[in-house]
């Protein structure tokens, strides 16, 4: 009888350690967050190749982020309302494990930009030895889903 138990009681742990596993706590719309860049000051010209590191946090509830055939990634120039924002491909991401969700970090590298005084310009203006630049980044999911835009704090760029 005490064999029939213990079989009966194994049975019932293993079932209950078989359906822990919950669902996401994510959402199947990917959510970003502005964590920072990696200086604070950037200098300007198409002829100076100095970058930023934007760091940003996301999570999605399917992990279906990340892609090899499309860009996913977009990143404006708040000081411009109509330009065409800059786009980046999201490393594929395995599925294996992503059905919870995923969640982490990502850096995106920004190229120098020019500084904008009524116009854009790369040529140093006398008046103005620096400009400042804010960012909106969104993502987009494999299945379409674009996630919240954030916005990032403002970095100096110097129009040396």
């Amino acid at each position: 009888m005490n064999f029939k138990f213990f079989i009966g009681f194994f049975g019932l742990i293993i079932f209950g350690l078989t359906n822990c596993t919950s669902p996401s706590e994510f959402s199947e719309i990917p959510e970003i967050g502005f964590i920072g860049f990696s200086k604070a000051t950037l200098l300007q010209g198409s002829q100076n190749q100095d970058t930023v590191l934007l760091r940003i946090s996301f999570r999605d509830g399917d992990g279906d982020i990340g892609s090899r055939e499309r860009l996913n990634i977009e990143v404006r120039d708040l000081r411009l309302d109509n330009a065409v924002p800059f786009s980046f491909l999201i490393p594929e991401i395995p599925e294996q494990g992503a059905e919870n969700g995923i969640s982490g970090t990502m850096d995106i590298r920004i190229f120098s930009v020019c500084c904008f005084q009524g116009s854009v310009s790369c040529q140093p203006f006398p008046d103005m030895p620096e400009d400042e630049l804010r960012f909106s980044v969104q993502i987009t999911d494999n299945a379409g889903n674009k996630s919240n835009v954030v916005e990032t704090e403002p970095i100096r760029l110097l129009c040396q």
